[in-house]
C-alpha cells in the first residue's frame, strides 16, 4: 500500500480488507492462519497488516499465505475493501457497477521440493 506525497501529513487508516484466493470453480480460500504464523516465524519475514495506518509518501507490503488443495485451477487472487458506506461512492472498487480486479497466480515450486537428483 501506498499513499501520495500531496495529501498532506496526517497518517490514513486504510479501509478493512478482504484478501481471498479464488479458483475457476469460485471457491474462496482466506489465508491459512497456521500457514501465516510459520511464515511470521522464519528469519527475515516481515509482513505488515492491511490495517497500519501511513503519512504520505510511506508504503509497506504484506505477505499472505493460503494453503490450497491440489485440485485448485486458475487461482487469482482478490484484494477488496469489506466497508458497506464505501461501495455507495461512485468508482470505488465495490460499486455495483465496478469490475472487480483481480491478480493472476503463477504457480510457485513447493518448499518442500528438492532439485536433487536420486
Amino acid at each position: 500500500m501506498t499513499i501520495a506525497s500531496f495529501r498532506g501529513n496526517s497518517p490514513l487508516t486504510p479501509s478493512p480488507r478482504k484478501v481471498v484466493v479464488l479458483d475457476d470453480s469460485g471457491r474462496e480460500f482466506s489465508p491459512s492462519e497456521p500457514g501465516q504464523r510459520a511464515f511470521e516465524l522464519t528469519p527475515g519475514a516481515i509482513t505488515t497488516p492491511l490495517t497500519t495506518p501511513l503519512r504520505p509518501g510511506e508504503s509497506f507490503s504484506t505477505d499472505f499465505v493460503f494453503d490450497l488443495p491440489a485440485n485448485v485451477r486458475n487461482p487469482r487472487l482478490y484484494v477488496g475493501s469489506t466497508d458497506a458506506i464505501a461501495s455507495l461512492i461512485i468508482g470505488d472498487e465495490e460499486s455495483p457497477l465496478h469490475r472487480k480486479i483481480y491478480f493472476a497466480l503463477s504457480p510457485s515450486t513447493s518448499l518442500n521440493s528438492s532439485n536433487n537428483s536420486h
